[in-house]
């Protein structure tokens, strides 16, 4: 098995209770769409997409994971926009806060000083609601979530029939958050 990769990234994890009120807030706008619905287990806000590394790397992602420091963000999912390239319906935050973006580039930077490849195109913050749309939708529904989100993963995707399943590696939270979710 030397030879194993393990597609991952890191993202700030809703807890239960937000990927409901998500959910629910999106439902609407789903309505009619086509395409398929991104699973409410599967919600995140990506900081940085790795991709495929050796499993010799992850025990390095996971320390870095283990030394982030952050203050807790409150971020609003408000904007759907549907990006032609990737298929993908998504909520945007077109308005994100300093220390979302600051973590995102420290991620960025430190992920490049492991050896890993990074993407260098401007971060544009947002959750993924639905895959494979093929088309503009006609209008956009409303949506307005509010996310206090103090929780970051590592987060291993796994190919599945009907799209990936997601599985966190490791969960850090910010320094002024709890979280129901534990430390693995």
């Amino acid at each position: 098995m030397s030879g194993a990769t393990h597609r991952v990234y890191f993202a700030l994890w809703p807890d239960p209770a937000l990927r409901a009120e998500l959910s629910a807030a999106v439902a609407p706008v789903l309505t009619g769409l086509g395409g398929r619905p991104v699973q409410p287990a599967n919600l995140h806000l990506t900081l940085e997409f790795i991709g495929a590394v050796a499993a010799s790397q992850l025990d390095r992602l996971l320390a870095l994971g283990a030394t982030l420091s952050w203050p807790a963000v409150t971020l609003t999912l408000d904007y759907p926009e549907w990006w032609r390239g990737s298929q993908a319906l998504v909520l945007r935050v077109l308005a994100p806060a300093e220390p979302l973006l600051a973590l995102q580039a420290a991620l960025r930077r430190r992920i490049a000083e492991l050896g890993l490849a990074v993407d260098d195109r401007p971060y544009r913050p947002h959750v993924t609601i639905a895959r494979e749309v093929a088309a503009q939708p006609a209008h956009a529904t409303p949506v307005s979530v509010a996310w206090r989100a103090a929780t970051v993963a590592l987060i291993e995707s796994h190919p599945a029939p009907g799209g990936s399943h997601y599985r966190p590696l490791g969960l850090w939270h910010a320094a002024d958050a709890k979280s129901e979710f534990p430390v693995i």
